[in-house]
């Protein structure tokens, strides 16, 4: 008999009630398998061996990176950025040095005061300017799908900025 579209969601609820009032799935028997008066299948053998192995020892620390330095960084928009120079100038030459490959992740970066109700005001500029260097690099000719557009919060940030970097 065909079940009807949904009829997972009831098994999950309760499932998760059965779970929560501290009912096991009695025995060897999985949830599922109580829930449904299905049996169980048998493991796989590779699940079986995967069950059976020790667990491996944890790996080194992760290591903290240094921070990457930006190609770019715009502090005040003031103008047309693909009519500046040097921003202008330094598009043009990454692009000629890195060739059609060449992609740019612009990054919005807001000040990230002690109170969080000031960083509507801090991410809407940093998202202005961001919005303000994708346009200029649209404008020199860069294609959409070589650009990536994140934003963040930083501590001891004066102002908002937008730091563009090579991909």
């Amino acid at each position: 008999m065909p079940r009807p579209a949904g009829w997972k969601l009831p098994l999950v609820a309760a499932g998760a009630v059965l779970l929560l009032t501290g009912c096991e799935g009695g025995g060897d028997r999985s949830l599922f398998a109580v829930l449904t008066g299905a049996k169980d299948p048998a493991p796989t053998p590779v699940a079986q061996a995967a069950a059976e192995a020790p667990m491996p020892a944890p790996g080194p620390a992760a290591v903290e990176t240094a921070p990457r330095r930006p190609y770019v960084t715009v502090r005040a928009t003031t103008g047309d950025l693909a009519t500046d120079p040097a921003f202008a100038n330094a598009i043009r030459q990454a692009r000629t040095a890195r060739g059609a490959e060449a992609g740019f992740e612009v990054v919005a970066v807001a000040p990230r005061p002690a109170d969080w109700t000031v960083n509507v005001a801090a991410g809407a500029d940093a998202d202005r300017q961001a919005e303000q260097v994708l346009r200029a690099l649209r404008a020199l000719g860069v294609p959409p799908e070589k650009i990536a557009l994140s934003g963040e919060f930083q501590r001891a940030l004066p102002a908002s900025e937008v730091r563009v970097y090579l991909r």
